[in-house]
């Protein structure tokens, strides 16, 4: 390192050191308002220690000797020269950021604090949050807790916000603990409600939901001691969410009841109406159907009595999940789609978002995979949704990409729906992850990660109130328990479902119970028994207008039929299920099919069946792929042949069957069985 001259005149050496304090460039004007003579600075120019820079700055011509300068100047020396230079930055102006350092050199601690806290507000206001945070980090490690305490929580506050937008959990947790100890200690309840309230928002992003739970009830509790009615109905109404997006349905109706009272007492028609449209969705939730619909329209007559649009639209969106929760699953869509017909009228661009995710849902249920699929690019590429919207669409996409076999897209976007369920809420979506990633895994033949899915499905199952969410999956679970010869885990699936339908006997949980009881009777040998349950699960299924789950069931009757050797009834329900499979996009299921054909010896009926139309084997195998939709082409490339020879067994086909056109064709093959 290179050292300090030591031939320099005391006067220019002292001053080569408080030039060294003011920093590697320096205004020579601050360095003579300390009381330096321009004599002194001579030498230090003449022998090129310093060099000038602009007309009244100089700087240091190498850093390693300002280092120098500092480390030879006495300690109790630096502190006062320290002092003398901070004081004269501040009356200079100087930006608190520069000023900070020589306070903290003085030990002049609740000076050096205060310039440091002026420093980090500066800095957010431009943003610059992370250089922020350095600040405050400084100022509290000199900043004795008991000294000025209304500051130092204003201050804890700016140190949270700081931290909360530079992705500094661990700071933003600490800042907000020590808010609620502070204001705990003054019974501030306000600060203790907006205390908990934060500390919540970060457990949720750490996924922990029993914290959350703790926080946002604490919250609640004390806008009950705060005196105002207002609060204490926000907060109680923010719980009940909560639990009710927890699937925790009997806490959220009782804090639903409880915000409801302040409410009315508060006399405010917005938050009654806003309150009774969530204590419906719950009620719906719980299965109790008509109660919610009850509730929903007093909710929609207290915003209509008032003129509170917004109020309006949120009650109509809560209306559409209640007729979700009750399986009406087409007046659900009716409702949201007018829903995203007003939303879009008024430019309410959150419940657009809000709408165009519950669409996404609406379609998927009810088999409009495009319009689905449409819906969630629109929430999530155009209107750029977050949150649990965000968790929504991803879940859809990924239910559809897993019921299409598309294996590694929807394993990568049912993985990021968990993760922004665990982030943001939204845990009946997770009942559908589990339900695809089984449902993909079984069709696949992967016994290991469709037992996974199935078991975190009903885990899940044990730890809410859930009462319709687990349903199709708990069906899907079923049918591979049976495959597997697993009685035990069949008997809790039809466990679980007895005891959904014993609180909400829906036309989906009854289908869904009847499927399961035909699996259950089927794995003990009651052919017949098992074929019966599951002829009124499939009208169930056909009545409420579930395509995915009517496909997986008329397969499943298919197997049952084709058991007892009855190939023209199990044709039958397979014909059916082809035909809403192909219609879905559902291959790995039409694969199944076909599989299933061969393995039971209904294939061999089928054959008959086309020797007696006159049609040979191989023009059979040309049938089914021309009924799929093959061209000619593709057909020979399936079966290894030249289209000109699939195009002579085409006109062979259309021959023997009497018929004009390829149509014509496939439908009379349709009627005779034979695809």
């Amino acid at each position: 390192m290179e050292k300090e001259p030591t031939d320099l005149p005391l006067e220019s050496r002292d001053a080569l050191r408080l030039a060294a304090l003011l920093g590697e460039s320096f205004s020579l004007q601050a360095l003579m308002s300390l009381g330096v003579e321009a004599d002194t600075l001579d030498p230090l120019f003449d022998q090129g220690i310093l060099l000038p820079a602009k007309s009244s700055e100089a700087r240091f011509a190498s850093s390693a000797l300002r280092d120098s300068s500092l480390n030879n100047t006495p300690w109790s020396q630096k502190r006062r020269w320290s002092l003398q230079v901070a004081e004269l930055l501040e009356s200079r102006r100087e930006p608190p950021s520069v000023i900070a350092p020589h306070y903290l050199r003085a030990q002049d601690y609740p000076k050096a604090r205060t310039s440091l806290v002026k420093s980090a507000e500066s800095l957010c206001r431009k943003n610059d949050y992370s250089s922020a945070l350095k600040q405050l980090r400084q100022a509290f490690e000199i900043w004795p807790p008991e000294e000025d305490k209304p500051t130092r929580q204003r201050v804890l506050k700016e140190m949270a916000r700081c931290a909360g937008n530079t992705g500094d959990q661990d700071s933003a947790r600490m800042a907000w603990e020590e808010i609620l100890e502070m204001s705990g200690d003054s019974e501030d309840f306000v600060s203790q409600i907006e205390a908990n309230r934060q500390l919540a928002d970060l457990a949720a992003k750490r996924a922990d939901r029993m914290e959350m739970k703790q926080r946002l009830r604490l919250a609640a509790q004390l806008s009950s001691q705060c005196g105002d009615l207002l609060e204490e109905a926000k907060q109680w109404q923010i719980y009940a969410q909560f639990l009710a997006d927890y699937v925790r349905l009997r806490e959220s109706i009782e804090a639903c009841n409880i915000a409801l009272k302040a409410a009315n007492l508060a006399d405010d028609p917005g938050l009654q109406s806003e309150i009774i449209a969530l204590s419906a969705l719950v009620h719906a939730m719980s299965g109790k159907s008509d109660d919610a619909y009850e509730l929903i329209d007093r909710a929609i007559q207290i915003a209509i009595e008032h003129e509170l649009p917004d109020k309006l639209t949120i009650a109509y969106r809560r209306k559409a999940n209640v007729n979700e929760y009750s399986c009406n699953y087409t007046a659900y869509l009716e409702l949201e789609m007018e829903a995203l017909d007003r939303c879009r009228l008024n430019g309410e661009k959150s419940a657009e978002q809000a709408c165009l995710s519950c669409l996404s849902y609406a379609f998927f249920r009810l088999g409009r995979w495009k319009q689905s699929m449409d819906a969630c690019k629109s929430a999530i590429d155009e209107m750029g949704v977050e949150g649990e919207l965000l968790a929504v669409a991803t879940a859809v996409k990924g239910c559809i990409a897993a019921f299409r076999g598309e294996r590694r897209q929807a394993n990568a976007t049912l993985d990021e729906a968990l993760r922004l369920i665990g982030a943001h809420g939204g845990i009946v979506l997770e009942f559908h992850v589990h339900w695809a990633r089984g449902h993909m895994a079984m069709l696949d033949g992967d016994e290991t990660t469709a037992r996974a899915a199935f078991e975190d499905l009903m885990a899940l199952w044990r730890d809410t109130d859930d009462r319709k969410d687990s349903v199709p999956g708990l069906l899907t679970a079923a049918m591979f328990f049976t495959d597997n010869n697993d009685a035990d885990c069949l008997a809790e699936c039809t466990d679980i479902l007895n005891t959904i339908v014993s609180e909400n006997e829906t036309l989906e949980t009854r289908a869904a119970s009847n499927a399961v009881l035909a699996e259950g009777a089927w794995l003990r040998g009651d052919v017949d028994v098992a074929i019966g349950a599951a002829q009124k699960s499939i009208h169930g299924y056909e009545k409420q207008g579930l395509p995915a789950e009517l496909a997986m069931a008329l397969r499943r009757l298919g197997l049952m039929f084709a058991s007892k050797g009855e190939f023209e009834a199990a044709q039958q329900a397979w014909r059916r299920s082809e035909e809403l499979a192909r219609d879905l996009g559902i291959r790995p299921l039409l694969d199944l099919l076909a599989k299933d054909r061969q393995s039971t010896g209904a294939l061999h009926s089928l054959e008959r069946k086309a020797d007696r139309a006159g049609l040979t084997k191989r023009q059979l195998d040309v049938l089914k792929l021309v009924a799929d939709g093959l061209t000619n082409k593709e057909a020979a490339s399936k079966l290894s042949l030249s289209p000109r020879t699939v195009e002579m067994h085409v006109a062979s086909i259309l021959d023997r069957l009497n018929c004009r056109a390829r149509t014509e064709a496939i439908k009379k093959a349709s009627e005779l069985g034979l695809v």
